[in-house]
């Protein structure tokens, strides 16, 4: 795989260049233990204007799965990179007052990230039960840092995070499978911890906090093409480096109709939160702050789809290339 990407800004052009090679292998151990394995290595190639530099990464990727008569156990093992985006490596100063401007630093590196996931699953009757526990680690994390004033900041590798996930999901299917019924509750915990040697620097304090939550989904398909669904989710609170998010429940339903042997689908679909208020609290050294919202209480959609042409089978090689690895700045 090979991607360039070029932003021109005034006088300067940066270059983006991302290589990976990868090779995979399927292997089954004796009787039914299997082993996938995947080695990828890339490279990554930054140029703006006269400065150059080179990044390389090795990121495995195993998973181990064996199914016995009290169901399939799975043990996974990954990890991933995250890259920095043209903004957070741009030299020019961003001015957006004389008190607030941004420059980027063409020495940042990317993030690192390792994740081991076990999963268990096993049929119930008719229905299916599975459970998931998963642990990462992420290093060398992007955050915002002073630079030499309080006016001035900056990019650095500057925190680490730990998280920890724990989750049940349980699907019953009825009437031949037409009604499905499915729902998971989950509970997690975050860590973001600043490095030492950035608390003088950094902007935030850090943050951690334990969440849990939950999602149902109904639906219903009839023989004449008809299609009923309803869903609702909540998550206690949204952690993230600098800031907690408390957000409210969210529902939501369509109904949809097919034509023509499923070419043409006509569907409504609605949703929203309630009640529809939010808050967040940002974690800033020495200061909290709180921020209020109140976001749209209810959506409505209409859309027509259309499917022409021939189905060609996917290759599923290519599901072992990640190319969402850039940050995108919102």
């Amino acid at each position: 795989m090979y991607r360039q990407n070029r932003l021109q800004g005034g006088a300067s052009e940066f270059i983006n260049t991302v290589g990976q090679a990868y090779v995979s292998d399927a292997v089954e151990l004796i009787d039914d233990p299997h082993a996938y394995v995947i080695l990828r290595a890339d490279w990554a190639s930054y140029q703006f204007g006269a400065r150059r530099y080179n990044r390389f990464n090795l990121r495995p990727a195993v998973r181990l799965s064996y199914r016995t008569e009290f169901g399939r156990f799975a043990l996974l093992y990954k990890r991933g990179v995250l890259r920095p985006s043209a903004d957070e490596q741009n030299p020019e100063i961003d001015y957006i007052s004389e008190f607030e401007q941004t420059v980027g630093n063409t020495s940042l590196g990317a993030e690192l990230s390792d994740q081991l996931v076990f999963a268990y699953g096993r049929p119930v009757g008719s229905a299916y039960l599975s459970f998931n526990a998963s642990a990462s680690e992420t290093r060398d994390m992007i955050v915002g840092v002073l630079a030499n004033s309080y006016n001035l900041s900056t990019y650095e590798n500057a925190a680490r995070c730990r998280a920890g996930r724990l989750s049940a999901s349980y699907r019953q299917p009825f009437f031949d499978y037409r009604f499905n019924v499915s729902g998971t509750l989950f509970a997690g915990w975050e860590e973001y911890i600043v490095l030492p040697r950035f608390v003088p620097k950094s902007q935030n304090q850090g943050n951690s906090g334990f969440s849990f939550g939950g999602y149902l989904d109904v639906s219903y398909d009839t023989e004449s093409n008809w299609e009923f669904s309803l869903y609702g989710s909540y998550e206690s609170r949204d952690v993230s480096f600098a800031s907690t998010l408390y957000d409210t429940p969210i529902y939501g339903g369509e109904v949809a109709k097919g034509f023509l042997d499923a070419s043409l689908r006509i569907a409504l679909s609605v949703g929203g939160s309630y009640p529809n208020r939010r808050h967040t609290i940002y974690h800033l050294k020495g200061v909290q702050q709180v921020a209020f919202a109140w976001p749209a209480g209810m959506t409505t959609q209409f859309s027509l789809t259309w499917r022409f042409g021939h189905k060609f089978r996917m290759r599923e090689a290519g599901e072992a290339l990640e190319n969402e690895d850039i940050r995108m700045k919102l």
